[in-house]
């Protein structure tokens, strides 16, 4: 997971999020000296290193879908960004990708889905952080928040 390079996330930040596992928040002073592309080579070659590093998905899929497990935890996060990557580079077998759509048929609900668009600096991110925020607060951190967030250029 990578982030930053508007100014918005203080130093301090920084620093927690690395500590839990963030790959790299990029700072204005990244941005002074690598600039935009040097942040997107980085990027790059740090996701292509960690993707080679991973022969095989460790987890299985019916993890993610357990009944007993709608929410999810610490465990899950590093498998399900791998499964969300293999997705995206489609390396999931066909084997895995019908597996996965038996397993996601089979849930009782639909979660709903909220797209944020914008121009760059338009708030998108205070946006979503603050509708996160609410959700955690009005519900008591009792409902699951999966977030996606995709930038095209």
């Amino acid at each position: 997971m990578f982030g930053g390079g508007g100014g918005v996330i203080i130093n301090e930040e920084i620093e927690a999020l690395h500590a839990r596992g963030v790959a790299r928040i990029y700072s204005p002073q990244d941005g002074q000296t690598m600039g935009l592309q040097g942040m997107i080579d980085h990027m790059i070659e740090h996701t292509h290193r960690a993707s080679d590093s991973v022969a095989t998905r460790t987890a299985d899929i019916s993890t993610l879908f357990s009944a007993q497990q709608r929410t999810f935890d610490q465990s899950t996060h590093l498998y399900l960004g791998r499964l969300l990557s293999a997705i995206e580079n489609n390396t999931l077998s066909k084997a895995e990708r019908d597996r996965l759509q038996v397993q996601a048929e089979g849930l009782p609900e639909k979660a709903p889905v909220l797209g944020i668009t914008g121009t760059g600096g338009s708030g998108k991110s205070s946006v979503t952080d603050e509708l996160i925020r609410r959700l955690r607060l009005d519900q008591r951190d009792s409902v699951s928040v999966a977030l996606l967030a995709i930038e095209y250029a």
